[in-house]
């Protein structure tokens, strides 16, 4: 039970100063091997995490109280090596930090919620315990310098954005293996999706169907998105059809405007969430989407939509974690700390439509039947079906 006075302490006491010292000596405690090693004096952990005495006092003396550490008056402060025997069940002290975002998030959406616990679901599996970091700065030399009080044997960090990007340069990479989520950072391991490849196969999907009119909505993230638009132009050239850049939209709003100057919208990539919003512009155009005109989203976006259908990407977050997963363990078992970048496909799969590829085989079949062949020579000459003919047969 906290006493009146304590609670008072405890009030004036900033919570995330407090946790620091209390897990720096937890993963001391972890890491101590049944051994009684003496912690930091208090005037030294304070300056360690730049905290005031009274906080170093508090934070020791309820570990003292819980029996982390013991105190020796005259000579120190000790960890408790019965403690360590609590850990040894979980049969190993390797530690992975979990770093999301600015590392400051209170709350998790369907994207940084996925890939963490995939990631951490992953790495448990392997035999690694989980540290969870929340930072107390966005700065990134006082991020870099709490990442060396940490007792950590590698670090994952999902989207690090441009400070996190900066704090990873100032680490030492020797010294803490470190892996990146849906970030390349240079002289770093990284695990990513393929946003190039996607476009580059969603475009080949689009032609194979006899689509040109692609309109590409940037609607969140433009870095990603211009990778994808990259890979969609990329396979519009080596089909030789000029791309459209007017159909490439920054505001979902000018969708509509396409369709009153009179344009054969024939298909729609979005890059972000706005399926509803499209798929409302469509039907009060009354313009058929298993027909007319496909649509691309993500399956996390066609939740709310039930009627949907046309083609949907499929975000691996399982295989992105298999991949940090192995990155870790070859730096930390095989002391293999060689760069790689990963980069992962993302599946495009057709949800209530037959895929182009469904469409010309039955075509084919369908002229195999009338004894003829598409070019007029007997049927049973024609063996197969080039991604480049495919496109006269579909709707």
């Amino acid at each position: 039970m906290i006493k009146k006075a304590d609670s008072e302490i405890l009030k004036s006491i900033p919570v995330a100063e407090y946790m620091k010292i209390r897990q720096y000596v937890i993963d001391l405690v972890l890491k101590s091997e049944h051994k009684s090693v003496m912690i930091p004096s208090m005037p030294k952990l304070g300056e360690m995490f730049g905290v005031a005495r009274m906080t170093v006092h508090k934070a020791l003396k309820d570990l003292i109280k819980d029996k982390y550490l013991i105190s020796r008056p005259g000579i120190g402060t000790f960890i408790n090596p019965d403690k360590n025997a609590e850990f040894h069940k979980w049969k190993t002290s390797r530690i992975i930090g979990l770093i999301a975002g600015d590392g400051m998030n209170l709350y998790y959406d369907y994207y940084f919620g996925s890939l963490a616990a995939h990631a951490w679901l992953k790495l448990i599996e392997d035999g690694y315990i989980i540290k969870p970091i929340t930072l107390a700065s966005a700065d990134p030399d006082k991020i870099a310098g709490e990442m060396k009080n940490y007792s950590l044997d590698g670090l994952v960090w999902i989207a690090p954005g441009e400070k996190g990007v900066a704090a990873l340069k100032k680490m030492d990479k020797a010294e803490l293996p470190v892996v990146t989520l849906q970030e390349v950072v240079e002289g770093i391991n990284s695990v990513n999706m393929d946003y190039e490849l996607e476009g580059y196969e969603a475009g080949k999907i689009f032609l194979g169907e006899g689509r040109r009119n692609v309109v590409f909505a940037i609607t969140r993230d433009i870095a990603l998105a211009q990778l994808q638009l990259d890979g969609l132009k990329r396979a519009f050239s080596e089909a030789g059809v000029k791309f459209n850049n007017g159909l490439v939209l920054k505001d979902l709003k000018d969708l509509d405007y396409l369709f009153e100057l009179g344009i054969d919208v024939q298909a729609i990539y979005l890059e972000g969430p706005y399926l509803q919003e499209t798929m409302a512009v469509l039907k009060e155009r009354r313009i058929d989407i298993k027909k007319r005109c496909r649509i691309l989203t993500g399956r996390n976006d066609m939740a709310d939509v039930p009627d949907f259908c046309g083609l949907v990407r499929d975000h691996l977050f399982e295989s992105e974690a298999v991949a940090v997963v192995n990155m870790i363990s070859r730096m930390l078992t095989r002391k293999d700390f060689s760069i790689e970048h990963k980069l992962i496909k993302f599946p495009i799969s057709p949800v209530g439509i037959e895929s182009y590829q469904e469409q010309s085989a039955k075509n084919v079949r369908f002229a195999a039947m009338k004894g003829i062949s598409r070019f007029g020579a007997p049927a049973a000459l024609q063996t197969q079906t080039t991604y480049s003919e495919s496109k006269k047969f579909t709707n």
